[in-house]
């Protein structure tokens, strides 16, 4: 085996290195090492592997000299929990976002995921190790038996009533994921908006639009999304999906053909216009690092691209790894207007295929 790259810390940051380490070991152990332990009581080799990996590197980070060495799969491991570091702070940061209103505590609080943000720079020519999932060792139904859930009371949209509420919107999102991750399967989500709703509304008032548009522009996007995943009213003009099992073709393809639905809707009242829309598209998977509540952000962000570049477009993410920017229009009034390429519809392969 090559030497892989040498890396130089100062103590502080190999003392922050650590504790993501640390961080992701316990996660590892709960959620892998254990129940395999536990329901077998032995270990596939790989998993061995990870734990002694894990337990390399803790070690190489408590060295006095903090100069350390990284061979191949540990430089890997580093920045597998790296990744994961950088989802479970941003997520917490998140949650205590929402409790203060103070600049300074607001910066702070930024600058915890920054100081992961810029480790991960650092690492960007290092190919992550794989993330071993329970699902890679024991069936996906009893996997699913562990972590059942009681589902709790559905609440659709209190207004209409035909599509989901928004507070329904970030648990399912949630649950979409970890389901997903198990099966190594991306999960879409979609941030749509209303072009030009201001003018429906001066141009009908609010009593028409809400009784003869409405209704039948909700209803639309519902029929489309239905057996494929939910659609939520966030607002007036504002809509969300969430696609689970969706790939980034079959998400294109589905809001290509909600647009053409959308053209041909009859209204209960004569327009010189149909409602249009333009959508942000995030199709993410078990590599993305960003949170549920930046995820929905970031395709808000590509819902604006789409204004600002003419409206009634679509703008998807590249990649998984929702690079800021890092999006392109695919589709426009219902046109396909991306080349798929090699890009798959087909499930990828698990984890050693």
């Amino acid at each position: 085996m090559g030497v892989g790259p040498v890396i130089h810390f100062k103590q502080n940051a190999a003392r922050a290195l650590q504790d993501h380490v640390r961080a992701y070991d316990n996660s590892f152990t709960d959620k892998v090492y254990l129940p395999l332990q536990q329901h077998f009581g032995v270990l596939p080799k790989v998993v061995e592997e990870r734990r002694q990996s894990i337990f390399e590197l803790q070690q190489d980070l408590c060295r006095t000299d903090v100069e350390i060495e990284m061979l191949g799969q540990k430089a890997a491991v580093l920045k597998t929990a790296l990744m994961f570091a950088r989802r479970d702070v941003a997520a917490e940061v998140d949650s205590m976002r929402h409790k203060t209103f103070d600049a300074d505590i607001l910066d702070q609080l930024e600058k915890r995921v920054e100081s992961i943000e810029i480790f991960l720079r650092g690492f960007s020519a290092i190919e992550a190790a794989p993330a071993l999932l329970l699902t890679d060792f024991m069936p996906i139904r009893f996997v699913e038996n562990l972590y059942s859930e009681e589902d709790q009371p559905r609440i659709p949209d209190e207004k209409f009533g035909i599509l989901e509420a928004p507070q329904n919107f970030i648990r399912d999102l949630e649950r979409s994921r970890l389901r997903c991750q198990w099966r190594r399967a991306p999960v879409a989500v979609v941030f749509l908006d209303i072009d030009d709703f201001k003018g429906f509304n001066t141009t009908y008032k609010e009593p028409i639009v809400d009784r003869d548009i409405l209704p039948l522009f909700m209803s639309t996007i519902e029929s489309v999304v239905f057996s494929h995943g939910t659609a939520y009213r966030i607002g007036g003009d504002e809509y969300e999906i969430l696609l689970p099992n969706a790939s980034r073709e079959l998400a294109i393809r589905m809001l290509a053909r909600l647009q053409i639905r959308l053209a041909h809707a009859e209204y209960r009242i004569t327009m010189k216009t149909r409602p249009t829309v333009s959508a942000g598209l995030c199709v993410i998977d078990e590599s993305t690092t960003q949170t549920d509540e930046e995820i929905v952000l970031l395709a808000a962000k590509a819902k604006d691209a789409a204004k600002a570049n003419g409206k009634n477009r679509v703008v998807a993410y590249k990649s998984a790894a929702l690079n800021t920017g890092d999006y392109e229009t695919v589709v426009e009034g219902g046109t396909i207007t991306t080349d798929f390429g090699s890009e798959s519809t087909t499930d990828r392969k698990p984890r050693g295929a």
